[in-house]
């Protein structure tokens, strides 16, 4: 990271300069620490190196008065007389935003009364924009003093660079776009028509130097100001101008992965089947049963499906038993895989035997059931699944397939 400039003219004239070092790593893949020599075969060597950068690295920027570089410098180092081989690469870090930061993307209005002559309220979506963006700006105007027109609109965004060398600081301001629009209501105020609104779209450059990303370090720091002007024509015929700003972040781009914090939609989600450990074993065995011997299913253990179910219901009807009454109503089942031995789960108890059955009325197997409890990963690790190492999370809460047809 480096950063110069001068200030004054000709013996008032100082230089103000500053560089260092943001980070360093050295590789060394022949060789040793006595410096000998080793000699390499004819043919293609290959040195495999990574390194894991810190997270709050500046990205690369190049100014005028400022600049952040990084680069890659390989160095095949000779025998004496011999001239050393030497490359380098640029590097270009790059940082990119998380669109899920709230703060950042909520939007920002400005809403007030000005010199008792209009209300107005100019809006933007967010604060937050990236290289190549158009920021919807939309004015609001409501007019008070008779007779008032708007001369123009105005928006710009203008850049703000602070350098500092050696406790000496520089700011260099421009304006990096601006968008003006004269008389952009032609028509005046009416009943049916009680305010003037119109949206602008101010477009963000594409690229640097046009335009820099927001920086924040302590040698450069780079800040973005949305401006808006109101101009306004009086009665009279003067002309005045309402001046208002925001402060905005431009970011060089957003990340491109999806991010993981969203919430799944609703259609996988109303899936889930609550979890009974009596059900699932019941059907585990009984398509043990039908499917072969027992040691080839224990094997091939997956996630069970309503499939299953409606095979284990259609097992036990031609075994001459209800199966869901089967499963309500049997008695308790030990389940192997424990470290203990057998794991005993108990039934769960009948409608009637819960007092909850009325004449006439329809009950279900989900009735007076959790929907939202999933077993705890421990139990389900040590209890129903035996294996070396307990199984994923998402197989063991293997989804249910609720369709109609299947039901």
């Amino acid at each position: 990271m480096k950063v110069s400039w001068s200030e004054g003219v000709g013996h008032q004239q100082h230089f103000h300069k500053q560089g260092r070092t943001i980070i360093s790593h050295h590789w060394e893949f022949v060789g040793s620490e006595q410096k000998k020599s080793q000699v390499l075969n004819p043919g293609k060597h290959n040195w495999a190196f990574e390194l894991m950068i810190p997270g709050n690295l500046p990205q690369t920027l190049e100014s005028d008065v400022g600049n952040i570089s990084y680069r890659l410098k390989a160095t095949v180092e000779r025998s004496a007389f011999v001239q050393n081989t030497v490359k380098k690469k640029a590097i270009r870090v790059l940082r990119s935003v998380l669109p899920s930061e709230f703060e950042l993307i909520q939007s920002l209005e400005i809403h007030n009364t000005w010199a008792e002559k209009m209300v107005y309220d100019i809006s933007v979506p967010s604060k937050l924009y990236a290289f190549s963006d158009k920021i919807p700006i939309t004015f609001k105007i409501l007019p008070i003093a008779s007779q008032l027109r708007v001369h123009a609109l105005m928006a710009s965004i203008k850049e703000y660079c602070t350098y500092t060398a050696n406790d000496h600081t520089k700011t260099d301001t421009r304006l990096v776009r601006v968008l003006r629009q004269d008389h952009p209501f032609p028509l005046p105020v009416s009943a049916e028509t009680p305010h003037w609104e119109k949206t602008l779209l101010l477009d963000i450059p594409s690229k640097s130097p046009l335009v820099f990303a927001d920086a924040d370090s302590d040698m450069i720091r780079i800040r973005h100001r949305l401006k808006f002007v109101i101009s306004l024509a009086n009665a009279d015929g003067h002309i005045s101008e309402l001046r208002c700003a925001v402060q905005i972040i431009v970011a060089e781009s957003f990340a491109p992965a999806q991010e993981l914090t969203s919430l799944p939609p609703y259609d996988p989600t109303w899936r889930s089947l609550p979890y009974d450990p009596l059900v699932v074993e019941r059907l585990r065995a009984s398509i043990s049963d039908a499917s072969g011997p027992p040691e080839v299913a224990a094997d091939s253990r997956q996630p069970v499906s309503i499939t299953g179910w409606s095979r284990l219901l259609a097992l036990s009807a031609a075994l001459g038993r209800p199966a869901e009454e089967d499963i309500q109503h049997s008695d308790p089942v030990a389940i192997p895989g424990s470290n203990q031995g057998s794991r005993l789960h108990s039934r769960r108890p009948s409608f009637e035997e819960q007092g909850s059955e009325v004449a006439g009325e329809e009950h279900h197997w989900w009735d007076d059931v959790d929907l939202g409890k999933v077993p705890s990963y421990k139990s389900v690790a040590t209890g129903m699944f035996p294996s070396s190492l307990p199984p994923s999370y998402d197989v063991v809460n293997g989804r249910f397939d609720l369709s109609p047809r299947n039901l």
